[in-house]
């Protein structure tokens, strides 16, 4: 049987509780390196996804910044889910969830801040399985390694204009 997850959009910010349960994930899964910021990493978190017992199982979050080799402001996006979850494509679910409220929001006019979204692959376990130049899964496209050797993928919102 397949895990059912509730997957909950938390970019407008987080319960206490989600907070605390946020940080213990992090913190168990050592998901942070000491150089992060926790809370303000908190402030970047856009996704929540719940297993059916209630746990917190994936967490996605997303900030905006210029990217360095396309000179654009993107989303870069980072998700984090537990071991016992990853075989379920709880990561791919929540992305595509992700993917559909950032370009919904692009396409309407509600927030055109970022023209896509830009993720790094930093897990050498992925970087070896996700070398194809073009995602299926995931409308990305690869675009280079940056300075810390890791893969990066562009995703653009319909109707990006990069003049």
């Amino acid at each position: 049987m397949t895990e059912q997850y509730q997957i909950i959009d938390s970019r407008t910010g987080l319960t206490e509780q989600q907070q605390q349960q946020v940080l213990a994930m992090w913190q168990q899964g050592r998901a942070l390196p000491s150089t992060v910021d926790a809370q303000q990493r908190l402030k970047q978190v856009a996704q929540l996804a719940y297993d059916g017992q209630g746990e917190l199982a994936g967490i996605y979050t997303s900030y905006p910044q210029v990217n360095s080799q396309l000179g654009k402001s993107f989303y870069h996006i980072r998700s984090f889910v537990r071991p016992e979850h990853r075989l379920s494509y709880l990561s791919l679910k929540m992305f595509h969830k992700l993917l559909a409220s950032l370009e919904q929001d692009f396409v309407t006019g509600k927030d055109q801040s970022c023209i896509g979204m830009i993720a790094e692959v930093e897990n050498p376990g992925l970087k070896s399985h996700l070398n194809q130049a073009v995602w299926k899964p995931a409308p990305f496209v690869y675009i280079g390694d940056n300075a810390q050797q890791q893969k990066v993928y562009v995703y653009y919102f319909p109707g990006a204009v990069i003049d």
